[in-house]
């Protein structure tokens, strides 16, 4: 639920914490992941509410919301239905 109620703007506390463990982070490729079960959030406007520097992934298991992958303001995929699965692929190579 926390991952509802993010205001990129005016982080709370337990954001402000979370986000400076992951920019902290020595990790050269570094991803958000929000395991969820949102039967009412729009999960896309929740990935969308994150600063567009936080690449996320919301693994929603409710099949009538989404699953979403926000790599970048214009790179974001929504997985509908009953197609939620486990894949894994190789992050691309770095600039």
């Amino acid at each position: 639920m926390d991952a509802t109620g993010i205001n990129e703007n005016y982080p709370n506390e337990r954001h402000n914490a979370l986000l400076g463990r992951f920019n902290s982070s020595e990790a050269t490729r570094k991803v958000l992941c929000v395991p969820a079960h949102f039967t009412e959030y729009d999960t896309l406007g929740v990935a969308k509410h994150w600063s567009s520097l936080v690449p996320i992934v919301i693994a929603n298991s409710y099949a009538h919301q989404p699953s979403v992958i926000r790599i970048s303001t214009d790179e974001t995929s929504c997985i509908t239905g009953f197609q939620n699965s486990v894949c894994t692929a190789p992050f691309p190579e770095m600039p």
